[in-house]
């Protein structure tokens, strides 16, 4: 079973924005140059949906969360944010150019996700799957039979309990670790071996999925309110360096002191966000695995 990311995107309140002809250019723009960029990670490419929603779909699940960063990074100066709703799983047609024209689980569970965002419960932020307002990326999979999209039940807790108390049984490689913290969203795909889930853990697949699931989405909250924190300027410079790498590179184009840069991407949380992403990516990588071995392949 080839398992597939699709990220379904959806600007929030495009029908009140001044500019929405202007952010629909430019979006449309960018779109294109993902799609040539990153053509090599792209199963398909990046097309509009309905209205200001667009998808991708990629054979490399774990860079999912790293597609959304693209766009947040080149909407921010215009002050714009998106829903993104993540769906990891198989498809049930052909590949096609045209994401319209493709189904499959991955595909229902990003539309899942992207419900999720827009339709949090406003009674009790206890029963819902986002806590923060300022989260509106959801990474969705497995689905109970009897869930409802937008409400958690006791389950939950029963996951979340079963969890810690296994945590003596996981198996952290400090290897696999190091070697996550240090890639990009270049990296070839490769053997991966799990860093947390291993054949001889619990033999529950499902509540092992649930719990991942669970993790991967509490990272992805935090990591989100923390670039909500972030100042225009911060947002500015962040992007400078996420594509120079170098504080020097960016000092020569700009007038800033290598200092003053360094500062502003500390005050930013530059580098935790950076580890958050990179996380996130190490524990959809183990998502997959485990799927992988649920499915017995």
């Amino acid at each position: 079973m080839e398992l597939y990311g699709v990220v379904t995107m959806d600007i929030v309140g495009s029908r009140s924005l001044e500019n929405r002809p202007e952010v629909q250019d430019r979006l449309d723009s960018f779109i294109n140059e993902v799609n040539k960029d990153y053509s090599q990670y792209l199963a398909a490419p990046i097309n509009f949906t309905i209205g200001d929603e667009w998808q991708l779909i990629t054979s490399y699940p774990d860079m999912v969360y790293e597609f959304i960063h693209l766009f947040q990074q080149e909407l921010w100066q215009m002050g714009i944010k998106f829903y993104a709703g993540i769906g990891i799983g198989s498809i049930s047609t052909n590949l096609y150019d045209d994401s319209r024209k493709m189904d499959g689980p991955c595909f229902i569970a990003a539309r899942e996700a992207i419900n999720i965002c827009k339709n949090k419960p406003r009674y009790g932020r206890e029963r819902s799957y986002i806590y923060s307002k300022s989260n509106k990326v959801f990474f969705k999979h497995f689905v109970k039979k009897g869930y409802a999209n937008t409400v958690k039940t006791n389950y939950d807790e029963f996951i979340i309990y079963n969890l810690l108390d296994k945590m003596n049984q996981y198996k952290f490689h400090k290897q696999n670790a190091e070697a996550a913290i240090t890639t990009d969203i270049n990296q070839e795909k490769e053997p991966y071996e799990s860093l947390l889930f291993s054949d001889d853990n619990y033999q529950d697949k499902n509540l092992k999925l649930y719990a991942l699931e669970s993790i991967i989405n509490l990272t992805i909250e935090n990591n989100e309110i923390l670039k909500s924190k972030m100042t225009l300027k911060q947002k500015e410079i962040y992007k400078q360096y996420f594509n120079a790498g170098s504080y020097r590179k960016i000092a020569e184009k700009k007038v800033r002191s290598i200092s003053s840069i360094s500062q502003s991407l500390n005050a930013a949380e530059y580098y935790t966000i950076q580890r958050n992403h990179n996380m996130v990516r190490l524990l959809i990588k183990d998502y997959c695995e485990l799927l992988r071995r649920k499915n017995g392949l």
